[in-house]
């Protein structure tokens, strides 16, 4: 009897684990930027989709750590109840912070809760999934910070990092392989009212290759060498130099009196953005962004930002009617110029 009693104990407690494996225990993935031949074989993961019948498929972004989580579900939750559309999935990307299941699960339990679980938390949870990024050191970029020498030592390397990753390496995340556009929000990044339509919608509808909310100037102490090298790559590709004055970019130049202005680098606010992937895998963007990326400490020691950098390449190669300016959303960062109209349904 003791004996068919420890073999029902047995058979239950393996039940239970398949069962939670199968159906409870949050997803996660792994990418390694920055290293060469990252592809879908590093994980063996293929892009999904939530709504077959839909001519397009996407992912919403964000890139967090553990002590950023209360800010995180505030912008969850307003995600959850102020932006409509299919359920795509979440995708939180972490450097180890979510890496052990215990850390992973008690982040899904304090979600539904803090978006209620009469509010359709549970079925809302379940679009998460944690994607880790190792972000090993490029070669030749010491980890040495006196070595380095970095203009932002105070946030080196983390916010260098991020600069980094999301300036090119973001478009090769495996996880994102076959997917048609993935929209970014950071941790700290709300939507306050409910929006009138589908971002993702809007973009497929309008033929758009970038979404954004707004554009402001960023300081020149994390600006060094872009202005040149923009120009040099420019001067050495005619269509280019062409497509930017069409665009309206300013360029260093002398005023009535003589004297050289230079225009401030200007950059999106992209703690929102809505990216087209297959457009950022064009020929003549990659071609760009491998010549972008071959020096890393553009990153690494002058903290260049992924947002100066977007806004260059939009301008680089795609034409003002490419654009989305989201001003009809009603969103909120701290550090964001507020450029609102009327929100218009499709």
């Amino acid at each position: 009897m003791a004996s068919r009693r420890i073999w029902s104990v047995v058979i239950f407690l393996t039940t239970f684990v398949l069962l939670y494996n199968a159906f409870l225990a949050p997803e996660t993935h792994s990418y390694r930027p920055w290293t060469k031949g990252a592809s879908d074989a590093t994980t063996g993961i293929e892009s999904e989709t939530v709504e077959p019948s839909l001519p397009y498929t996407a992912a919403i972004l964000y890139l967090t750590s553990a002590h950023r989580s209360s800010e995180l579900f505030e912008s969850l939750s307003a995600l959850h109840n102020f932006v409509p559309g299919p359920a795509w999935p979440i995708l939180l990307m972490h450097t180890g912070d979510f890496d052990e299941e215990e850390a992973r699960t008690e982040f899904i339990t304090d979600l539904r809760t803090h978006i209620g679980t009469n509010n359709g938390s549970w079925a809302f949870a379940e679009r998460i999934e944690f994607i880790k990024l190792d972000w090993t050191f490029p070669p030749g970029v010491s980890h040495d910070i006196n070595v380095v020498d970095p203009v932002m030592p105070q946030v080196w390397p983390g916010y260098h990092q991020m600069c980094a990753f999301f300036t090119a390496p973001i478009f090769d995340l495996p996880r994102l392989k076959g997917l048609t556009y993935y929209m970014r929000f950071d941790t700290d990044s709300l939507i306050t009212a409910p929006l009138c339509y589908d971002p993702f919608e809007v973009m497929y509808q309008n033929q758009k290759s970038y979404g954004y909310v707004g554009i402001t100037n960023d300081i020149d102490e994390v600006t060094i060498g872009l202005r040149g090298l923009i120009h040099d790559y420019a001067s050495a590709h005619p269509e280019v130099k062409a497509r930017m004055d069409r665009n309206g970019w300013e360029w260093p130049h002398e005023n009535e009196q003589g004297e050289m202005i230079t225009p401030p680098i200007r950059g999106y606010n992209n703690n929102f953005e809505i990216v087209k992937l297959s457009t950022f895998h064009r020929p003549d963007i990659k071609h760009w962004l491998q010549e972008l990326t071959s020096v890393p400490e553009r990153w690494y020691k002058y903290r260049w930002g992924d947002g100066p950098l977007r806004l260059a390449t939009t301008s680089m190669f795609l034409e003002e009617k490419d654009l989305e300016l989201f001003c009809g959303m009603r969103y909120y960062h701290q550090y964001n110029a507020k450029n609102e109209c009327p929100c218009v349904p499709l």
